[in-house]
């Protein structure tokens, strides 16, 4: 890090509420041309990542005191109240300790009305299907879930083969342990719809397509911006 003198003790990170603070007002004045936020739309926090670093004394082998190197906000947006999930519809800001902007990351498409009704699954038969792709997806595996989180999904511009809408979809966070003691982590995107539209770049979308009973296909392929990375 080019600046020492801005590094801290740990203890006296920067607050949680004070990154938000800078981290938006980044957002709002300085990327408002790119991360558009529609009328119907929120920039909402989704989290905030805190870098630190710590060093050991190799004579005493006793470790120096733990610091706060930097803080990095992730916005995400709501439609209506309602969630957006998946890996698009996010801007991450770093900043240094005194609140300084020092790298910024983007993946933020305009968002249109469709001007269709997507009919959703109730909570049973959308469990259902996660667990038929979680047995699928994790065979042999002890298998928790973690996190349920539903909402519209967003791909993401980086997603190149998908056509631009969002879908309903609950993003399902499972704890998989190995009967060998090796443990990982997965996400599944279920599709939450009684009619999904086909989407190349949504495996577990594609999934529910093979048959053909669930899958519409998708006619829409409107072109993303590509996200923009700043340092």
């Amino acid at each position: 890090h080019k600046h020492p003198e801005l590094i801290r003790r740990a203890t006296d990170k920067m607050s949680q509420a004070d990154a938000e603070t800078f981290a938006r007002a980044f957002v709002e004045n300085e990327l408002k041309e790119v991360v558009k936020v529609g009328s119907r739309e929120a920039l909402v926090p989704l989290k905030t990542i805190y870098e630190t670093r710590q060093a050991q004394n190799t004579k005493l082998a006793l470790p120096e005191p733990a610091e706060a190197v930097s803080q990095t906000v992730v916005f995400t947006r709501t439609v209506d109240g309602n969630a957006i999930i998946g890996p698009g519809s996010k801007v991450a800001v770093q900043l240094a300790n005194d609140g300084t902007v020092v790298a910024f990351d983007y993946d933020w498409a305009e968002l249109v009305q469709a001007g269709e009704e997507q009919a959703v699954l109730g909570l049973a038969a959308i469990t259902e299907r996660a667990s038929a792709l979680a047995g699928l997806n994790m065979a042999g595996a002890k298998v928790t879930t973690q996190r349920f989180e539903c909402g519209y999904l967003d791909l993401g511009a980086r997603r190149v083969a998908s056509g631009g809408l969002l879908q309903a979809a609950c993003a399902v966070h499972y704890r998989g342990e190995q009967p060998n003691g090796l443990v990982a982590g997965r996400v599944d995107l279920v599709p939450a719809a009684v009619a999904v539209r086909a989407d190349a770049a949504w495996p577990e979308a594609q999934s529910l397509c093979v048959g053909g009973d669930v899958c519409k296909q998708s006619l829409l392929t409107p072109a993303l911006p590509p996200p923009t990375n700043g340092n």
